[in-house]
């Protein structure tokens, strides 16, 4: 019985999954293990004029990357998850330099992968992305995660409005705490570090027997999990269950979840702030994950 149960589960996750070409034709790059680049888009879509609204979200055109992330699975070993700065001033191929985020605003997800792959020296072989619907309707179907601010907080663009300390958040909340910036002393780089929280929040919390063996709770997180997810086509049940394991390791301590080393303070290019990385310590931090 229990195992048609967790077949049913899994079943109900998998046919909610959004598939796309994500994946270049061609990699210059080569390496071991799973190495699967994490998307967090600000596609507005599955979301209303009134849930824009709610979220405060507001509406725009074209889809852009507030969260990059590599996910790095090895054969034998713990998993590692590096944030990658969106402002990151990098090599865009075929475009000049710029901030790594313009490479998705360019040409999608094969632009930002072959972007990647060029910057790390590592082999994407999996992609996942992640809307602000997804966001919050993960959270909610999950009945809210416990994050905890260090500082009050009550931005207007992202519509947080917080105080210190550890709390239940629901899914509007949620959204806010891992967007908000502006408020934020250390800019993007605050923000990944509360985007690494929530991301460990959400997988402790997917991990507890609560949330699986209520099926009230199970099958409309397993349905909200799906179609919060966009993936390659080669990514399969088999892989998204790895990458599931590796980020319920890192939030246990059982892995290591670090930002790329940047230089102090920013660079201006072009009347605009950008991260530039500290390639020596880059280039060690992703020759370990060869």
């Amino acid at each position: 019985m229990l195992a048609v149960y967790l077949i049913a589960l899994v079943s109900v996750f998998a046919l909610s999954v959004n598939k796309i070409d994500a994946l270049p034709a061609v990699s210059s790059a080569a390496s071991s293990g799973m190495n699967v680049l994490i998307v967090g888009s600000d596609s507005r879509a599955g979301l209303t004029e009134e849930q824009q609204a709610e979220l405060t979200t507001g509406s725009v055109e074209g889809n852009r990357t507030d969260t990059i992330m590599l996910l790095h699975i090895p054969t034998l070993g713990t998993p590692t998850l590096v944030s990658i700065p969106r402002d990151s001033w990098v090599p865009i191929p075929g475009q000049g330099n710029d901030k790594i985020n313009a490479a998705f605003a360019i040409g999608g997800p094969q632009l930002l992968i072959t972007t990647v792959e060029q910057a790390t020296g590592l082999q994407i072989t999996d992609y996942v992305e992640v809307g602000f619907a997804g966001v919050a309707a993960t959270t909610d179907a999950l009945g809210g995660v416990t994050l905890c601010p260090t500082q009050d907080y009550d931005d207007e663009f992202s519509g947080l409005n917080v105080s210190a300390g550890c709390q239940t958040m629901d899914g509007a909340t949620a959204l806010a705490y891992v967007r908000m910036r502006y408020q934020d002393p250390r800019g993007d780089l605050g923000r990944i570090e509360r985007q690494q929280e929530y991301i460990a929040a959400v997988a402790k919390k997917s991990m507890s027997p609560l949330t699986w063996l209520l099926p009230w709770r199970a099958f409309p997180t397993a349905h909200e999990a799906g179609q919060a997810l966009t993936t390659g086509r080669n990514t399969r049940v088999l892989d998204l269950t790895r990458i599931g394991v590796a980020m319920g390791m890192i939030s246990l301590g059982w892995g290591t979840a670090t930002t790329v080393p940047t230089v102090e303070g920013s660079l201006e290019v072009d009347g605009q702030s950008a991260l530039q990385w500290d390639s020596p310590a880059a280039s060690a931090l992703f020759s370990g994950l060869e």
